[in-house]
């Protein structure tokens, strides 16, 4: 065995001495770039490996209390995006999200990929892979828009996208979940944006009757209808309401341009309906083209006379001496006109006020107490107003509400705000209460 190596070695010998200077030259410099690459390939790899930890972090004072554990424990780490993402070795991922979730941290991270998702894509990308991407991309680009909202801390969109169908009545909508974490309670304006929002980025069959919206603390701000009626009737309810508070607003605003006080309650009609209205008006229009026709006939007739062979066998045509000839011309002309159509189409919009009812009460304080002569006692009582009085407030009320009220639509009551003063207050409230539960339910039947 000896014998063989040593025979392999006196051959490697002989054949390098047999090489030129050039040839050993390469040989040489292609032993060190191998020894090169392999000694480069072992010390990558063996650097470790870093992965993502936690991506989107905002708030400053957790990713210190991060940093500090991860220098604690020794364990190497990196920033990106800024300082907003943390990376780790691989074999640290695991150990730590479960350390560092058992500390709270962090309370929020995270910001779901956008557009920046479709940059990815490769040339071999599948189109079902292509589809649930740009779905993620478009809930990723949702939430940051709703992040930058001043009430919204954090958010999370997931949209049920709807197949397309060939047919238009086919087609059944999206459906989408929004969960905000607020910082202060949304008004109905926030959460009419919100929606939106949602609606329009959403996708093109997601509207906002199919989005429900809800804080991270279960408060319910928008549910979708149950049905189509239902949807259609919360509608009307809500541009009613919306209508009556601004009308209510107009009469309290009013009142304190003159110095008064005044609780108002406004019930409004609307009609909901759409009309068209078509008139069609034909005249006679312009003229195309005109055909004049003459017609002329000439008639002769003659009486036979004489002996046979003579006058009585003239030509015909040929006059005799007794001859009676009738010649008649007719003239025709046919005009061809244009006619000329006009349409006029009118079409009134829904949401027209048929009818306000407006009752009001006003704050009407006291007036000093006269005696039986007329004269002030120094001390003050209730004084109701006087029918003229009350009759000018409620052409006010019936001016400041707008054009579609009329004066006897209007119930104005005065009383003084210090009901503890007043017996007839009760009584006063409980009309009220009446006229506006009556006003209610004729709502309710007309939207029935």
């Amino acid at each position: 065995m000896w014998t063989f190596f040593r025979q392999l070695a006196a051959g490697i010998a002989q054949t390098w001495q047999n090489l030129s200077l050039s040839a050993r030259v390469n040989i040489i410099l292609t032993l060190i770039a191998t020894l090169g690459l392999l000694g480069a390939a072992v010390f990558i790899g063996g650097r470790p490996q870093y992965t993502t930890l936690y991506s989107g972090l905002e708030k400053p004072e957790e990713i210190s209390q991060i940093q500090a554990i991860l220098a604690e424990e020794g364990i190497p780490y990196k920033f990106a995006d800024g300082g907003t993402t943390i990376k780790v070795p691989d074999k640290y991922v695991g150990q730590l999200r479960v350390a560092l979730r058992a500390k709270g941290l962090p309370s929020v991270h995270g910001l779901a990929p956008g557009w920046d998702l479709l940059d990815k894509q490769g040339i071999w990308t599948s189109p079902e892979a292509y589809a649930t991407n740009k779905q993620r991309a478009i809930q990723g680009e949702l939430q940051r828009m709703l992040n930058q909202l001043d009430f919204v801390d954090k958010s999370f969109v997931y949209i049920h996208e709807a197949k397309e169908s060939l047919f238009k009545k086919d087609q059944k909508p999206s459906e989408a979940a929004v969960t905000l974490a607020v910082n202060r309670p949304p008004t109905k304006m926030e959460i009419e944006a919100v929606l939106g929002i949602v609606s329009t980025f959403g996708g093109v069959n997601l509207d906002r009757s199919h989005i429900t919206l809800a804080t991270t603390d279960g408060v319910l701000l928008h549910s979708p209808a149950k049905d189509e009626i239902a949807r259609i009737a919360s509608s009307k309810h809500e541009v009613i309401e919306q209508l009556e508070k601004q009308r209510e607003q107009k009469i309290v605003d009013a009142f304190a341009q003159l110095g008064r006080r005044v609780i108002p309650m406004v019930s409004a009609k609307l009609d909901f309906s759409t009309k068209e209205v078509s008139e069609d008006s034909v005249s006679e229009g312009a003229e195309l083209s005109v055909k004049e026709t003459s017609t002329e006939t000439t008639t002769t007739e003659s009486l036979p006379e004489g002996p046979a062979g003579t006058y009585s066998n003239l030509p015909e045509g040929v006059p005799g001496p007794r001859t009676t000839q009738t010649s008649e011309t007719n003239k025709d002309t046919l005009t061809n006109m244009e006619p000329s159509r006009t349409r006029r189409v009118t079409r009134t919009d829904a949401g027209d006020v048929l009818q306000y009812k407006v009752s009001a009460i006003i704050d009407w304080g006291n007036r000093p107490k006269l005696d039986e002569s007329g004269n002030p006692t120094g001390e003050e009582e209730y004084g109701p107003p006087s029918e003229e009085e009350l009759e000018q407030f409620r052409r006010f009320i019936a001016s400041a509400v707008g054009p579609e009220v009329k004066e006897e639509d209007v119930h104005v009551f005065a009383q003084a705000f210090q009901l503890d003063q007043l017996k007839e207050a009760k009584e006063t409230f409980a009309v009220l209460e009446r006229a506006t539960l009556i006003s209610a339910l004729v709502q309710w039947g007309d939207m029935c």
